[in-house]
Formats: structure tokens, sequence, C-alpha cells
């Protein structure tokens, strides 16, 4: 394995358990940069004056951010700047983001623009995943069957390993949707790109119940990549720890 490819994998699974400890951030950068910090390099300030008008500015990633950090302050009275932003806004980056800042501050626009997001099958499975893991973190599930939809369609490798991390956090699911959730992630300890089989495996202890054990193991006997294998093992004596408990 070259050095390129090891040090990818070993970003996938850093990057899979951080998922797995926490929520992602509403950036999508996760904890180490701050939405504020963020602005902060664009040079806009966080006062409620500053943020409305940068919800307005030429630089979509500001619109997003700005409306972002407006949620965070919990400014309600900037929810009618919001709603207006969101009704012009044609980058899906920023559209996501305001959507998820309306959602964050309860306003029903922000929930239905994330859900048409994760179900329309004409966007990239990143985009439809993100508004999926926004909708999650407000603690609305309605994606799941979105987010099942990329997994059973065989989408692009960071499409699947975003689906696969955001199985574990859909709770009080249906036997039916616990069942095809359970077996799209033992299908893709099989796929062809060495990340998505790590994610799936790490995945599987997540939300492996019956036989886990014995789907893991044999990922394991046919697993090629040396290094794979190795997370794989280790993952294998997780879920072997789990029963045991």
């Amino acid at each position: 394995m070259s050095k390129h490819r090891m040090l990818l994998l070993i970003t996938v699974y850093v990057l899979v358990q951080l998922a797995f400890s926490q929520n992602e951030g509403a950036t999508g950068s996760g904890p180490l940069t701050s939405v504020a910090d963020k602005l902060k390099q664009h040079n806009i300030p966080t006062t409620k004056k500053a943020l409305v008008e940068a919800l307005r500015n030429p630089d979509s990633e500001i619109r997003g951010l700005a409306a972002l950090q407006l949620a965070e302050s919990d400014v309600r009275s900037a929810i009618p700047d919001m709603v207006s932003a969101i009704a012009k806004e044609t980058a899906p980056r920023a559209r996501i983001n305001i959507a998820s800042a309306l959602s964050q501050l309860g306003e029903q626009k922000g929930f239905d623009v994330l859900r048409d997001t994760c179900k329309d099958a004409d966007l990239p499975g990143y985009l439809r995943t993100r508004a999926a893991s926004y909708l999650l973190n407000v603690n609305d599930s309605s994606c799941l069957g979105a987010v099942l939809t990329i997994l059973q369609n065989d989408a692009d490798a960071d499409s699947l390993i975003a689906a696969l991390g955001l199985l574990p956090r859909f709770t009080n699911v249906s036997q039916a949707d616990s069942r095809t959730m359970y077996a799209l992630n033992v299908k893709a300890l099989a796929n062809s790109t060495p990340a998505v089989r790590l994610v799936a495996s790490h995945t599987l202890v997540a939300i492996g119940t019956g036989p886990a054990l014995q789907d893991l193991a044999r990922a394991v006997a046919a697993e090629r990549d040396e290094h794979v294998r190795a997370w794989m093992e280790e993952d294998l004596q997780r879920l072997q720890e789990k029963k045991d408990h």
C-alpha cells in the first residue's frame, strides 16, 4: 500500500471515530473551527447588524456562516431576514446552512428545505447526507429513507461513507428499516473502496445485533488490505465485547 493511501485510510478512520463520539458541527468541519472563527477569517463581525448584512454577501460561504451564527446566538428577531435570504439563495451549500440555522431556531421553513434537499435525487449524495445530518441535529429522523436510498444505489464513496456514518444516529426505527439498515451496512463491507469497507465495519459495531459477529468475521477473512483488516479485527473484538456484556 502506498504511503498516500495509508494516510487516507488513517484520516478516514479518525474522522469516523469523531463522528461516532459527537455530532458533526453545523459547518461540517467538526469541532476544530467555530462558525465565529470562520467569520472572523472573512472579517465579518458577529453583531446582529453585521450578520444580517452578511446574509446578502456576494460570497455564498459567508451567507451560510452568517445564518449559522445568528442561530448559534439565538437571534430570533433575524428569522424574517433568514427566510427572505433562503428564498433567494441558489448556492446549495449556503441554502442548506441557512436551512439548518432556521431549523435550530424552530422555523418550519428550515425543516422543509432540509427535508426537500435530502430527498432530491438530482442533488449529490454529500449534500443530501449533510441535510439529513442537520435534521438529526434537531432530532428529526425524516431523512432515513433518503439515506437508505443513497446506500442502495451504490453512490460514490464519499456519499456512502457519509450515509453509513449517519446510520447509528437514527433511533427508534421500525423493524423493517432496521433490517434494511443492517443489510446495507453488511453489503458495504464488500465495497471496492477500502475506506468504505472501513467505515462499514465501524458502523456495524454501533448498529449490529444477532449475526453481526459472523458477518464481520466473514468480511475480515475476505479482506485483502492488511491495514483495513487490522482495523476490522479491532471492530470484531469490540463486537464480541459488546455481545459479552
